[in-house]
């Protein structure tokens, strides 16, 4: 058979195609060479249909890239303008630089680029797009991890475990129940200034400072206006006003009682007695004392009957004028037991009887009653 010109190969002859049948026999049936190939590049000039190699001429540069079928042996030699060799059908593309067909490679031809784009696998032979962000590249062009966590800004807690000790972090549901060593000794010791460390010293004064005194103070917890009197059922103190003021009309020469009830508050300490304020002004008189009596019961007593502890008096003057309030302090010390958590009555009396010590003429208007720990 006579050389083929690929260049003359415009239409299928019968001798071409006598040709590519022996070919493709050489190659194997997976290997097919047809019209359409020959005309794609391929870099083959001649093809020799020779039945064996009695023929060969010697490899030249003038018959460099020419292929030689030797049907006797089924192999295709090819010249590489000194010597022959066999050749197989995907040499062709490794002597040109040129890539196999391959699916993979099919896939990512078909994609369009763009910028800020990445490609990637979907599936067995199947590519696609996806976008590639800023803050997606920074991180990609990272070293390692632990740049990568300087680009997102991670302190040192990002490389710790979850724990409750030292080197670890808390997790989102942990209640922290412990300070540092150094922290829990500043602590104690209150170092530091007020706005930044509570010690425990400081909150124990700050509810000192707003509990009732256990020592001899003025810690008031009881206030009770006129309004308020329970009167006793004779000899009682006359509601009144004055310039509006409600105020008990205590007359002189009389040993008329006004009664109010109270509660001595949890936590108070009444060991030393019970301080009762008594603010009175006179009526008309602006001199003169008044004799005032306070006595004290505690309701665990049948109320039937009274059960006041013994009375403790003390005289108070009377301003130069008349509407002009004095405050008579008396320290009562037989308060009934009272304790915290009491109930109690206290009465006020003006021992107006008491002409030793009672010598203001006209009433005395009693405006309230103030109690404190004494």
């Amino acid at each position: 058979m006579a050389d083929v010109k690929i260049s003359d190969l415009t239409v299928e002859t019968a001798p071409l195609s006598t040709a590519l049948v022996e070919i493709e026999t050489a190659l194997g049936a997976s290997k097919k060479v047809n019209l359409s190939n020959l005309t794609k590049g391929f870099p083959w000039t001649t093809i020799h249909g020779e039945s064996n190699t009695a023929g060969i001429p010697a490899a030249s540069s003038a018959n460099a890239g020419h292929l030689w079928h030797d049907t006797q042996a089924n192999t295709i030699l090819r010249s590489d303008g000194s010597v022959w060799a066999i050749w197989t059908y995907d040499q062709d593309y490794a002597d040109n630089n040129l890539q196999p067909l391959d699916a993979e490679l099919t896939a990512i031809a078909g994609l369009t680029s763009a910028a800020d784009k990445g490609i990637q696998f979907t599936g067995a032979g199947t590519a696609g797009m996806f976008d590639l962000t800023a803050a997606g590249k920074a991180l990609l062009d990272d070293a390692d991890a632990g740049a990568q966590r300087t680009t997102l800004g991670l302190g040192g807690a990002a490389v710790l475990a979850v724990g409750t000790t030292a080197g670890t972090v808390a997790a989102g549901d942990h209640t922290h129940t412990q300070f540092t060593t150094q922290a829990q000794a500043t602590w104690e010791a209150g170092a530091g200034t007020t706005e930044s460390v509570v010690s425990p010293a400081k909150i124990a004064a700050a509810i000192a400072a707003l509990a009732p005194s256990s020592a001899a103070g003025t810690a008031t917890f009881l206030i009770r206006s006129p309004l308020q009197n329970e009167p006793p059922a004779s000899a009682f103190a006359t509601l009144d006003t004055r310039n509006s003021i409600p105020c008990l009309d205590f007359d002189a020469a009389a040993d008329e009682s006004a009664i109010f009830s109270g509660f001595a508050p949890e936590a108070i300490v009444l060991t030393s007695g019970i301080i009762a304020r008594i603010v009175w002004a006179a009526t008309s008189a602006t001199s003169g004392n008044v004799r005032w009596r306070v006595k004290f019961e505690r309701r665990t007593t049948d109320q039937d009957s009274d059960s006041w502890d013994t009375a403790t008096e003390a005289t108070g003057a009377a301003n130069g004028t008349s509407g002009i309030c004095t405050t008579t302090e008396i320290t009562c010390t037989t308060i009934d037991s009272i304790v915290a958590g009491d109930s109690f009555r206290v009465c006020v009396t003006r021992v107006g009887t008491d002409g030793t010590n009672d010598t203001m003429t006209g009433d005395a208007e009693l405006v309230s009653v103030e109690l404190r720990a004494a």
